[in-house]
């Protein structure tokens, strides 16, 4: 029965979700409904707001606002344009270069930002507008806006793994680590397809700029890339948190922002306005999701879950297959943050009980999850590009089907091949 009113609960979720009620109204009204009808009524009132002040109540969640923060910075004009430059000058003189550019910015913005709409929003919607101005038609350049953005979920820090790691209690170390070859993966299979599709639709390309230009714009570049340093080598160095990590990438980007690039302290003011509306959102999100998540591991219905799934399968692998079939189905109708929030805290007890790595069940469901960014009719990264281009909707979808079997191939390798997500986690922290 206990199964019954936890799939009954999902649904309304995603009805609500689907008729565009906002997230945390979505995930709150399920709350209520589950609570009542598993007879958890006792004092709910009191109840909630405890559970939602706890689930943000954390130093691991301090980290989710820090790396806004960070987006915001790197957004800035002054402080992308150098790297914006020297990464064009990388690959802008391959056939259809301006594509390339679009897909190595995106990683290397990931390598920051870790928000897929910050970058669709921000410096991918730029790097459109290049395109179309050197002769790429827009659905096209369009496309590539909105597939380029995904590998910001994928290449640490991404903040949906710091939410994963949060509601799953799992080292977000780990999940960053882990997370490394299948973004790598992912980058180099979108290069491939666009280099193919260039090739065949014999796109334009830029003159290369010679060694002397390039080494001069690649020095330029060097402070914001420093950044990337900072971050990875701390985290994985053992050196520092993700959320301290994100603390002193913050301190470093403000000093060489008003040092080097002349950032204005009104420039500032406004960066620190939209980082608390973008933070707000997103553990607004979180606080209701943690009430969620509470409810769940009150009324064990992970351990129902597991039964269920026992009852069908016992091999590991078919299960692992099984729930991932699921979060694909899910991510195509329902948000990535309001899913992971979800799924995590069960998913987080089941995967371990059915035979799987948390580390790596973590990592490969959210980058399932997050294909949903890209497909209808949900695909938050769809909308999000069509309003910043006006490109019409199907048409970005109908551009996108050659990336779409980069997305497949990596999740099959991760899936089959355990190692491109634990290798790198093992090396780092041990086994």
């Amino acid at each position: 029965m206990l199964i019954l009113w936890v799939f009954v609960t999902f649904l309304i979720m995603t009805i609500l979700l689907f008729l565009r009620v906002p997230v945390a109204v979505s995930v709150g009204v399920s709350s209520i409904f589950y609570a009542f009808v598993t007879g958890i009524t006792d004092q709910w009132i009191k109840i909630i707001p405890l559970k939602m002040v706890y689930g943000m109540n954390s130093f691991t969640v301090l980290s989710i606002p820090l790396f806004v923060w960070i987006g915001q910075l790197i957004n800035h004009p002054a402080i992308a344009k150098p790297v914006f430059g020297v990464t064009r000058q990388a690959v802008g003189w391959w056939r259809g270069g301006l594509l390339q550019f679009n897909m190595l910015f995106s990683g290397a913005f990931s390598a920051l930002s870790g928000s897929a709409v910050a970058d669709a929003a921000g410096p991918s919607r730029a790097i459109y507008n290049i395109s179309v101005e050197a002769g790429y038609d827009k659905e096209t350049s369009a496309a590539a806006t909105a597939v380029s953005s995904i590998l910001s979920v994928v290449i640490p820090p991404s903040i949906p793994l710091i939410l994963w790691g949060c509601s799953a209690d799992v080292s977000i170390g780990r999940l960053w680590a882990g997370s490394i070859i299948p973004g790598i993966l992912l980058l180099i299979g979108f290069m491939i397809v666009t280099a193919i599709l260039a090739r065949k639709r014999n796109y334009p390309r830029d003159e290369f700029p010679g060694l002397r230009a390039f080494l001069h714009n690649f020095i330029a570049s060097i402070p914001a890339l420093l950044a990337i340093v900072i971050l990875w080598g701390g985290v994985f160095g053992g050196i520092f948190t993700p959320t301290e990590a994100a603390a002193v990438v913050i301190g470093y980007l403000i000093i060489i922002s008003i040092l080097l690039y002349k950032v204005s302290l009104n420039d500032h003011v406004k960066i620190m306005i939209d980082t608390a509306k973008n933070s707000a959102a997103i553990l607004f999100i979180v606080a209701v999701s943690s009430y969620f998540g509470w409810m769940m591991a009150y009324t064990h219905a992970p351990d129902g879950i597991i039964e269920w799934i026992l009852g069908i399968t016992s091999n590991t692998q078919m299960i692992f297959i099984l729930i991932l079939l699921v979060f694909l189905i899910l991510g195509c109708f329902m948000d990535l943050t309001a899913l992971i929030l979800m799924l995590a805290p069960i998913m987080g007890v089941v995967a371990p009980r059915v035979g799987i790595d948390p580390v790596h069940f973590g990592v490969v469901g959210t980058l399932v999850l997050s294909c949903g960014l890209l497909t209808p009719p949900f695909g938050m990264l769809l909308f999000v590009v069509q309003k910043v281009t006006g490109v019409d909707y199907i048409e970005i979808v109908k551009k996108s089907l050659p990336y779409y079997i980069v997305l497949i191939v990596v999740m099959l390798i991760t899936v089959f091949f355990p190692q491109t997500v634990t290798y790198l986690p093992n090396l780092f922290y041990g086994k």
